[in-house]
């Protein structure tokens, strides 16, 4: 396998935190094919989320490209995610006799919306408040003591950016200067301009004292490896996906970090293969790719 990234142009190695080296080589496309060290692909495995659209380098190569490009964040919406997965976790649950939500997020979505010069929002501080008294009465009823609480995020687009926290309308209205910029623009520079509203839910998992967010790996449809996403700058409530985040392996035999795939958390596993499942029935239903 060789592996690239855009910006390099000589054979760049790189050592792991485990001491072991990757070799990263120079990338080029002569006519519809990318080429590696004079070696052409037989297939590219894409590592880029696609916010801004598809790189021009791999536009138009007759390489097949996994994941297909058409399933980048410029053309998909994560509410669009959550409808499939929320049509597959309610079949599930009702096959098994399990309320859906205890497997998922109550979610809202908003659009057009300009942060920067205050625009919109009056529909994302309504949609908190309907969002905050779904979860409270789901609270009620299984005797949860927490404090509802939600994410306003991005509706498309990854990489931690345009996240906020909310517990009530007024967390939105009263969004000052700085924080209604960090919301504005996205990655790659690509305004935010509509946003999910998403229950949130606090972390429980810990790895030596640090909140700890699990990363399900799947192959061929069967969760392969866990990771754990850590900041210890971050609560139980707040999005790691911020300065300080480092990354933990669940298999590195910490007592504290459960194991998702065997035995310690195996619902983690389930989760995972359910967000699959939705994946390809997002594919399908809403005429993405492949």
């Amino acid at each position: 396998m060789q592996l690239t990234a855009p910006g390099i142009n000589e054979e760049m190695p790189l050592e792991t935190a485990e001491g072991s080296t990757i070799l990263f080589s120079p990338l080029s496309r002569q006519d519809d094919q990318l080429v590696v060290n004079g070696l052409v692909a037989d297939l590219i495995l894409l590592n880029n989320d696609m916010t801004g659209g598809t790189p021009e380098i791999v536009s138009g190569i007759r390489q097949p490209i996994l994941p297909d490009p058409s399933l980048g964040w410029y053309k998909r919406r994560k509410t669009t995610h959550f409808d499939a997965y929320n049509d597959v976790v309610r079949l599930f649950g009702a096959e098994f006799g399990i309320d859906h939500w205890l497997l998922s997020t109550y979610t809202h979505k908003c659009g057009k919306i300009n942060f920067r010069e205050r625009n919109g929002l009056e529909c994302v501080a309504m949609g908190v408040e309907r969002t905050i008294a779904r979860i409270a009465r789901k609270y009620e009823e299984y005797g949860v003591k927490e404090t509802p609480y939600v994410f306003i995020k991005s509706n498309y687009g990854t990489y931690g950016m345009g996240i906020m926290t909310a517990r009530n309308a007024e967390d939105v209205l009263s969004i000052n200067k700085k924080a209604r910029h960090s919301m504005d623009v996205i990655k790659q520079g690509v305004s935010n301009a509509e946003v999910i509203i998403q229950e949130g839910v606090p972390t429980a998992d810990r790895i030596n004292g640090q909140v700890a967010e699990s990363l399900i790996y799947m192959v061929g449809g069967a969760p392969v490896g866990c990771n754990y996403r850590l900041n210890e700058h971050r609560d139980a409530y707040s999005n790691l996906n911020s300065p300080g985040m480092t990354f933990g392996h669940a298999c590195e035999g910490d007592k504290e970090a459960p194991d998702a795939l065997h035995g310690g958390c195996p619902v983690l596993g389930l989760i995972a293969k359910l967000a699959h499942l939705a994946a390809v029935r997002e594919c399908y239903d809403y005429a993405y790719a492949i």
